[in-house]
């Protein structure tokens, strides 16, 4: 398969076929405003602006059906785990996906992060999230369910906090 540039030495710095990627199953693909190359244990994003970086397992499945690149921007980091080892998480350009083995993986953005990371996060009083970041149904704003309580962002900017 046909592997170039930064995705490539970003796959050689992980240990190539042997690293924790293995073997290249597919060519690099042109994403929006970038390239994927997918193999047989993750896949490398690469922009011009964040350079390549790894995602994989069901944080990289969870990009995937949010829309990746288009969506949530690409990978400003790689993925990694979270400050206690309780959990893992990729950093992206619209947001961040959180994975914990109790709640899976789920992406937060816009306020709804910004005020769950003032709260502390996945090790915070909310715990990681239970649901994907959504627009309410009367379409009054977007929700996140977490662990412990839900924060909903209205139109406004503002974030409502419910504990429980």
């Amino acid at each position: 398969h046909d592997v170039r540039g930064a995705i490539l030495e970003r796959w050689r710095s992980l240990g190539a076929q042997t690293g924790m990627l293995g073997y290249p199953i597919g060519d690099d693909v042109a994403v929006p405003g970038g390239w994927r190359t997918d193999f047989a244990g993750g896949s490398i994003y690469w922009s011009a602006a964040t350079g390549a970086r790894m995602v994989r397992g069901a944080i990289l499945q969870r990009y995937v059906a949010a829309g990746g690149p288009a969506v949530l921007g690409f990978p400003v980091a790689d993925d990694g785990g979270t400050a206690d080892g309780t959990g893992a998480l990729v950093r992206l350009q619209g947001g961040v996906i959180y994975w914990s083995p109790k709640t899976g993986a789920h992406d937060v953005r816009g306020a709804i992060l910004t005020h769950w990371l003032q709260q502390g996060g996945p090790t915070g009083a909310l715990g990681f999230p239970l649901t994907d970041h959504a627009a309410l149904p009367d379409g009054d704003g977007w929700q996140v369910r977490f662990q412990h309580g839900t924060l909903v962002e209205r139109p406004d900017g503002t974030v409502d906090t419910t504990t429980g």
